[in-house]
């Protein structure tokens, strides 16, 4: 019975933090002057939501990524995140190339 108690405490311990997955922007610290630092690198709708993410990032994570894919050490990217507009029947509106 006590090996039963400790698993579901683990489990829903665990449920907490699945809750926090998508951080909280009130504790996220962005860099100073990210928007005029950075390039803006991209601007994405969010897979599975009705999201848009813009995303800026330095000369450093730009090349490594364009060479192999990857992230280099120094590389710095912030993605800014936006709820998609919505019509008066609270449906979120495409543009032309399906994007919010």
């Amino acid at each position: 019975m006590k090996y039963i108690s400790a698993y579901l405490f683990l489990f829903f311990l665990s449920l907490v933090f699945i809750a926090y997955a998508d951080g909280d922007p009130e504790f996220v610290k962005l860099p100073e002057q990210y928007q005029k630092n950075l390039n803006k690198y991209e601007t994405i709708n969010r897979l599975g939501r009705e999201q848009v993410a813009v995303m800026y990032a330095n000369d450093v994570a730009i090349t490594s990524h364009q060479k192999d894919n990857t992230a280099k050490s120094g590389s710095l990217i912030v993605m800014e995140i936006y709820q998609a507009a919505r019509d008066d029947n609270n449906i979120a509106i495409l543009n032309d190339n399906e994007s919010f």
